[in-house]
């Protein structure tokens, strides 16, 4: 993670937008170019692009948002659907008056952008998708023993075992590249903010709208009709080489980007493929200069 943009920079740069009397946190670098909107995972928060967006940022425009529940966003104790989410999406969209974007996600956040390409209205201002490591297909998808138990009844007490060191083995267990000191203490204030650790099990209730929502969400994904990239890293326990196959065969017209030795966190453990991964699939697009 880039030592040059601390966490206080990064907050420094965040602003906020209120909505039914809760307030999400997001980051936009402004400007005129094409708008280029980055989704979060699970269970971490937008600074996970801050080591991408410098790649993206000097011709178009980014946003960043963190989910409600998530990184700097207000955490109430209840599960927010995926559906909620996205409303809350679309009007803080009409809020910063983007029409048109380019939309890039990662595991959460590629189970919203389904969402998102199931609501035809919404799924026409989606000028590309760019999707990395998640359950983007149910069947192949494989959450770890945690996310299961964080699903019992045993889920809130659960979480009061989440130290920042536990949190820390749990994570570097699906990913390819350990996570650094800086990595991690950005994580952990993020995670830990408005003590969001305490509150995992609501979050994690996301993958019963996958049981759910999956065929309508995979169907949306195969009808979308503008360009698809997925950058992948294939060691990844959860969705990795396993999510990855299905996903081509749904798919097939993908232009594909798979990671050697990168784990389930591509944002982190790669950025500056990503991000040069990104760059060059808008501007084939949205050219820059």
């Amino acid at each position: 993670m880039s030592d040059s943009l601390t966490f206080e920079a990064w907050y420094d740069r965040t602003a906020d937008f209120e909505h039914d009397g809760l307030r999400q946190s997001y980051t936009d670098t402004g400007g005129d170019g094409a708008v280029i909107l980055l989704l979060h995972g699970y269970p971490t928060w937008s600074y996970d692009w801050v080591d991408v967006i410098p790649a993206l940022s000097d011709k178009n425009r980014v946003i960043a948002p963190d989910w409600l529940g998530y990184g700097l966003s207000d955490k109430p104790h209840r599960h927010i659907p995926v559906d909620e989410q996205i409303d809350r999406l679309r009007i803080m969209l009409g809020d910063l008056a983007v029409d048109r974007f380019h939309l890039v996600a990662h595991d959460y956040g590629a189970t919203c952008a389904q969402e998102i390409l199931s609501r035809p209205a919404l799924a026409a201002r989606v000028k590309s998708l760019t999707l990395m490591n998640g359950g983007l297909i149910f069947s192949a998808y494989r959450p770890t023993r945690t996310q299961k138990l964080l699903l019992t009844p045993l889920g809130p007490l659960l979480t009061w075992l989440f130290s920042a060191e536990r949190l820390r083995s749990k994570m570097d267990a699906v990913r390819g590249r350990k996570l650094t000191d800086n990595q991690f203490a950005a994580l952990w204030r993020g995670a830990s903010h408005n003590d969001g650790v305490r509150k995992s099990h609501l979050l994690q209730r996301y993958i019963l709208e996958r049981r759910e929502h999956w065929p309508r969400w995979e169907t949306a994904l195969r009808n979308y009709r503008g360009p698809v990239q997925l950058i992948w890293g294939p060691v990844d326990p959860v969705s990795g080489a396993h999510v990855l196959a299905p996903l081509r065969r749904l798919i097939p017209r993908a232009t594909v980007v798979e990671l050697d030795g990168i784990g389930h966190f591509v944002p982190d453990e790669a950025p500056d493929a990503v991000g040069q991964a990104i760059r060059t699939f808008v501007g084939k697009e949205t050219p820059y200069g």
